[in-house]
């Protein structure tokens, strides 16, 4: 098989974890079938992000033991509201050239696409012209409020009903996807559990981490108000927080008015290897989230033997179970405040060698991996059919 993956959500040298889920998923790519990148990557990204190189328009990208070659054409990313429903189309305009010389010159026989929007709707005028099958994975966490929007609606719903197969990575993103009459299968994301250690449970939790990227949606100020009861209530509890964005600075603000200034650190961006490394070292992961489609830091952290509390807010509700963690509330500070209380007060009922064999069993990569092996070899063994 010669697959093309399509996704404007995968790791450069400006944005190194974007996508980083689908990056991870492709390392367990088997080395007998061929695979090409072709990851559109915004004019002006660099500047924006930055970053003083240039992000190099194709190289070859270590994925598991093989060496891949990425593609990275340039397209337009007009100002998101004003022009929102022709950023398909201009992706599909500035791509579709490199698409079809890669398609000719590899002898493509699918391609797979990561996000319908807008990445599948270029595919889907891409697949037309060059009479090549696609698949859509569906990640978006707003994806009901994507799928509401008016100005890209049909297009979205056209991009799903001309693709060959959807995959959705949760049965939240399933369910919804089902409301427009939309049938998808249900594959999760994976990870590689080679890269993640356990340590023994501590005797008392008191070190919690986030991961995230910096942004509303993922309600850390509620957390930062949950860490304030914790202490007015004489308990002690460190959070450091992962990730970056432009919300930063409010959230920091916030933790100075609150003075926790020393229950609570920001450790900015760090690469994956990083916070593998850094995993074991906390009691429980902490996903606030006001909406999540999957949440692959839930898996990495349960990788590690860490249990998690995690909002109510669509994946997680599908990962998160009584042996592995706790679920509660979203946008709720006293959610979290009671999540975290009650994590203390089940501590010992949390065995960290069960939470790992727990989502080994569920979201192993070469698992997650076999499934689109074998959804790819259904496709293309109908399509020769025909």
């Amino acid at each position: 098989m010669r697959i093309l993956v399509f996704s404007s959500s995968f790791p450069n040298p400006a944005e190194p974890i974007n996508g980083s889920f689908v990056c991870k998923t492709l390392q367990a790519f088997p080395a007998e079938h061929e695979l090409v990148v072709v990851a559109p990557v915004p004019f002006g990204l660099a500047a924006r992000r930055g970053y003083k190189e240039s992000i190099p328009v194709e190289e070859e990208v270590e994925l598991g033991a093989d060496l891949v070659k990425v593609y990275r054409p340039r397209y337009l990313l007009l100002p998101y509201n004003l022009l929102r429903p022709f950023i398909g189309f201009i992706m599909f305009l500035l791509c579709y050239g490199l698409v079809s010389r890669i398609c000719k010159e590899k002898h493509i026989d699918l391609i797979h696409v990561h996000f319908a929007y807008p990445d599948g709707i270029a595919v889907s005028m891409i697949s037309s012209l060059l009479k090549i099958p696609y698949l859509i994975t569906e990640h978006r966490g707003l994806l009901r409020e994507t799928l509401r929007n008016p100005w890209i609606s049909s297009q979205l719903k056209t991009a799903y009903r001309k693709a060959t197969e959807v995959v959705a990575v949760s049965d939240f993103n399933s369910t919804v996807l089902s409301s427009y009459s939309i049938k998808a299968k249900v594959i999760p994301n994976g990870i590689d559990f080679e890269h993640f250690t356990v340590n023994p449970a501590r005797e008392h939790p008191s070190r919690l981490v986030l991961i995230a990227n910096l942004i509303p949606a993922k309600g850390i100020e509620y957390l930062i108000e949950a860490i304030s009861l914790l202490r007015n209530r004489g308990k002690h509890y460190s959070l450091d927080i992962i990730g970056s964005g432009k919300y930063r600075s409010s959230l920091e603000k916030k933790v100075q008015a609150l003075k926790l200034d020393q229950e609570i650190n920001f450790l900015g961006q760090l690469p994956p290897s990083r916070v593998e490394e850094l995993l074991p070292r906390y009691d429980s992961l902490v996903v606030s989230s006001l909406r999540e489609s999957f949440s692959v830091v839930i898996v990495e952290a349960m990788a590690s033997g860490l249990p998690v509390i995690a909002t109510r807010c669509g994946g997680p509700e599908a990962i998160v179970q009584a042996e592995t963690g706790i679920l509660v509330q979203p946008a709720s500070a006293e959610a979290l405040f009671q999540g975290i209380l009650e994590l203390e007060s089940k501590w010992e009922s949390y065995d960290p060698y069960i939470i790992r064999e727990f989502a080994r069993d569920k979201y192993s990569l070469d698992g997650v991996m076999q499934s689109y092996l074998e959804l790819y070899k259904s496709i293309l063994g109908s399509n020769s059919a025909k």
